[in-house]
C-alpha cells in the first residue's frame, strides 16, 4: 500500500463563531468542538474565535470563561466595526487567492 503524503499537511485552522444569546448551549458546544479538533491528527495547531454580537444574556461573559480556561484553543471577541472589517479584508483576501 503506497501512502501519499501532502507537503501540505499538517495545517492551521480557525474557525470563527457568531455568538448571539447562546448562553443555554454555548459551553457545552465549543467544549465539543475543541475536543474534536483536538482529536484530528492532522492538524498541527487550531483555535476557536467566539464572536459576540450584542449578546442580552451571559453568552458574552461565558464566552470570556471559556477562553480564559482553554488558552490558545479559543478566544473570545465582542463584535465592532474595526472587527468587521478585519474580518472583510480576510475574506477578500481568501477569495483572491482562488
Amino acid at each position: 500500500m503506497t501512502v501519499v503524503r501532502d507537503e501540505s499537511l499538517p495545517f492551521d485552522l480557525s474557525v470563527v463563531l457568531p455568538v448571539h444569546n447562546e448562553e443555554a448551549v454555548l459551553e457545552r458546544n465549543v467544549e465539543a468542538l475543541v475536543q474534536h479538533l483536538a482529536s484530528v491528527r492532522l492538524l498541527d495547531r487550531f483555535e476557536v474565535l467566539l464572536v459576540c454580537n450584542g449578546c442580552r444574556d451571559r453568552s458574552e461573559y461565558l464566552a470570556e470563561q471559556l477562553a480564559l480556561r482553554m488558552p490558545g484553543q479559543v478566544r473570545s471577541e465582542e463584535h465592532t466595526s474595526e472587527l468587521q472589517s478585519h474580518l472583510n479584508l480576510v475574506c477578500r483576501l481568501l477569495l483572491e487567492k482562488k
